[in-house]
């Protein structure tokens, strides 16, 4: 989880008065991977398409998100 995502977390356990524990327990339940992803694990998903292994993909989207909607 990276700092934009962690300043989230903090700032809403602190206005909500529960623990950044809490909070990303919330966030992952609304995930159908059922976790957040790590900052190593998005990295992952820019080397591979940074790599020769995505040469067939073009024009394509891809949300290294674990399944979390985004809008």
């Amino acid at each position: 989880m990276g700092a934009p995502v962690q300043a989230v977390v903090r700032q809403s356990a602190e206005a909500r008065g529960i623990s950044e524990a809490q909070v990303k327990a919330e966030f992952s339940a609304g995930i159908p991977g059922g976790r957040m992803r790590t900052d190593d694990e998005c990295a992952r998903a820019a080397l591979f398409l940074a790599s020769d292994y995505s040469s067939a993909i073009n024009g394509a989207q891809l949300d290294a998100n674990g399944g979390e909607v985004m809008y």
